[in-house]
């Protein structure tokens, strides 16, 4: 009997050793899988998911916990990946018991309803099997969790503010003379207000005309020296338009209700004088027609 069980115990031992020199020779395309956490075991190793509780209100968290049992390695195991939409996670606690390895994580739920904690998958390595097949897989189950909404909070209102007003007492409505003064009242304020105004203010009406005649008689004395350049400064002066390309240029003119035949002069003008500044293009009457854009502007 000591024999045999000696060598009972030698064949253990030689199994072990056999699966420790194993587990050092995991394939390093299992040990880069996705889901493989570092678990050794056969066929019997399990993994299984627990939350607590499982109906709670909007706001509070709950407890999920993966357990792993049967690993021949619980304490180099891993935390497995738990990905949920549902649910902001927070890692809190693992544990090492018995060689049962066991991981937690605290749930909070971001909407109310029915939830739905999803199933873990769990890669562990098997040596003994056959080479193509020591990558085996378990599932957890998924957890439905309910979420109810928070309550409302109660107001307590005095009961003299919910009695109903029936009409009774002496009500005050104001009758249609009433309504008649208030809207003379109002437009006589408003006549006051705008002769006040324009006493205070006697320049404020010609300020715009008087800046109008200003550009214009800054471009026009620049026209013939720098034909663009006096384009460009009514442009930017008149209408608050800043040159870039033709194109552009006459697109915000079309939006400051310039016409469109008059945008289309003032492309082409800006066109020409870029093959003239640039490709020393030969442009006729350069000058002439930027005065002729600048009056016609104005006139329109």
């Amino acid at each position: 009997r000591t024999d045999a069980a000696s060598a009972t115990g030698d064949m253990m031992l030689l199994t072990l050793l056999l699966i420790a020199a194993a587990a050092e020779e995991i394939p390093p395309l299992i040990r880069v899988a996705p889901h493989f956490y570092g678990a050794i075991g056969d066929n019997s190793i399990t993994i299984t998911a627990t939350a607590t509780p499982t109906t709670l209100p909007l706001g509070d968290s709950l407890v999920y916990t993966l357990t792993i049992d049967h690993a021949r390695n619980p304490a180099a195991i891993r935390r497995p990946v738990l990905a949920t939409d549902e649910f902001t996670a927070v890692e809190v606690d693992d544990r090492d018991v018995d060689g049962v390895r066991s991981f937690s994580y605290r749930l909070t739920p971001r909407s109310a309803g029915s939830l739905r904690v999803p199933s873990v998958r769990f890669d562990y390595y098997m040596p003994e099997a056959a080479e193509s097949r020591r990558l085996r897989t378990r599932y957890t189950e998924g957890i439905t969790i309910d979420v109810t909404a928070p309550a409302k909070p109660t107001i307590n209102v005095p009961e003299r503010f919910r009695t109903v007003w029936n009409g009774a007492g002496n009500s005050w409505r104001p009758s249609l003379l009433t309504w008649v003064t208030l809207a003379m009242v109002a437009a006589a304020m408003t006549t006051v207000y705008v002769i006040v105004w324009r006493r205070r203010n006697p320049q404020g009406v010609r300020l715009a005309r008087l800046l109008r005649t200003r550009s214009v008689r800054r471009a026009l004395s620049r026209v013939d020296h720098d034909p663009l350049a006096a384009l460009a400064g009514y442009l930017q002066e008149r209408f608050g338009v800043q040159c870039s390309t033709p194109a552009e240029t006459a697109q915000r003119l079309e939006l400051r209700h310039v016409s469109r035949v008059l945008c289309d002069r003032v492309e082409h003008l800006l066109r020409d004088g870029d093959a003239l500044r640039f490709g020393g293009a030969n442009v006729n009457n350069l000058p002439a027609r930027v005065r002729d854009v600048i009056h016609d502007l104005e006139a329109a």
